[in-house]
């Protein structure tokens, strides 16, 4: 059996390329018979985080249109959609087309069309952002022809079913999973709030540089994106204790987790939100909002602490900021929900189970 992932832009650092190369290693490691390639039209850093050598990589390096890499790719795509003897498992609605008259074998793992994010003028022009987000949606109501898709939360799982409808018997959620022996607890507390991810405007990281501002708490941010100088020349005018690390290894991203207080997000949307389990699994509580699917990943009073506007942030941090013993309790409970919930052992099962039967 062979199957190809494809993914755009394979580069390290992106939560899709991290959620699918987890992924990769964990079938490459737990199930024989199975050939693994992932067809991408950039990558970089990947096989640093320790993506096993016999898994491919081929990188087209073709030039984007519109600010995609799927659309590169339509050649490979169309020669994919001729064979018969391969599962082609796409990651991006965009790269439905070439495949409709694949018969058989044709997966996407559906990480949501991210509503909070395509009206932002970092995105280009207002014209190209609605041609982007109707081809987007069009592309997404077409997957309905494909003969498995998979969503990475409920929340995402709905919005297919309600919004695009999509037949509900075709959906399935299959949380994504982490690795829970490289995101382990260290009984480290550095004092700092932490957060992971890209540097754009729903991500909400300004309301956390205000935070870290009004408690006098150190704040770390990983990650980089279009916002980042605008992010760190905020930080400076407002005196706020922040540190900006920008993209970081695995190694040093497994030290922040560990060394965190507990870790933080004011994102207005996520799909399902990676470094929150990986948060997690690395023993520390998560303080997320009342949002897309920020819930079924944190249980608000058990594993962290859900809010609903700013006055509710201000206060979930400052209970952590200033009780050690809950940031502990809470923490220790979140590690135990990941190992149950979201360990990448099971993910990886459930989707060998779902490319036998293709």
């Amino acid at each position: 059996m062979k199957v190809i992932h494809l993914e755009g832009g394979f580069v390290r650092g992106q939560g899709i390329t991290t959620s699918i190369a987890t992924l990769l290693k964990e079938i490459n490691s737990r199930h024989n018979g199975i050939t693994l390639e992932v067809l991408c039209n950039e990558s970089n850093g990947v096989r640093e985080d320790g993506l096993p050598p016999n898994v491919t990589v081929t990188q087209m390096e073709r030039r984007k249109f519109l600010g995609y890499h799927h659309f590169a790719l339509y050649p490979e795509l169309f020669r994919l959609a001729a064979s018969d003897d391969k599962i082609v498992h796409i990651h991006n609605p965009t790269s439905v087309w070439p495949l409709l008259k694949k018969k058989g074998r044709r997966v996407i793992t559906w990480h949501g069309n991210n509503n909070q994010n395509w009206n932002s003028p970092g995105f280009g022009s207002f014209p190209k952002r609605i041609l982007r987000r109707g081809f987007l949606d069009l592309s997404t109501y077409m997957l309905r022809e494909l003969d498995k898709v998979i969503t990475i939360s409920d929340f995402l799982r709905n919005d297919l079913v309600n919004y695009f409808r999509l037949p509900s018997k075709l959906v399935e959620r299959v949380y994504w999973g982490t690795d829970v022996d490289t995101f382990k607890p260290a009984n480290v507390d550095g004092g700092y709030m932490l957060f992971v991810g890209r540097h754009v405007p729903y991500k909400g990281i300004q309301d956390l540089v205000d935070l870290s501002h009004e408690l006098k708490f150190p704040l770390v941010v990983a990650g980089d994106g279009i916002e980042k100088d605008r992010l760190e020349e905020y930080a400076k005018q407002k005196g706020a204790p922040v540190k900006f690390m920008g993209k970081v290894p695995l190694s040093e991203l497994i030290r922040l987790y560990q060394g965190c207080s507990f870790y933080i997000t004011a994102s207005r949307w996520e799909g399902f939100g990676l470094p929150l389990i990986e948060a997690g699994s690395s023993g520390k509580p998560v303080i997320a909002p009342d949002n897309s699917a920020h819930p079924e990943v944190v249980v608000d009073s058990k594993t962290g602490l859900i809010y609903r506007n700013k006055g509710e942030l201000l206060a979930a941090a400052k209970s952590l900021v200033d009780d050690p013993i809950k940031r502990v309790d809470l923490g220790f409970a979140a590690r135990a929900h990941v190992m149950q919930k979201f360990d990448m052992h099971q993910t990886a099962d459930r989707y060998m189970q779902i490319y036998r039967s293709l």
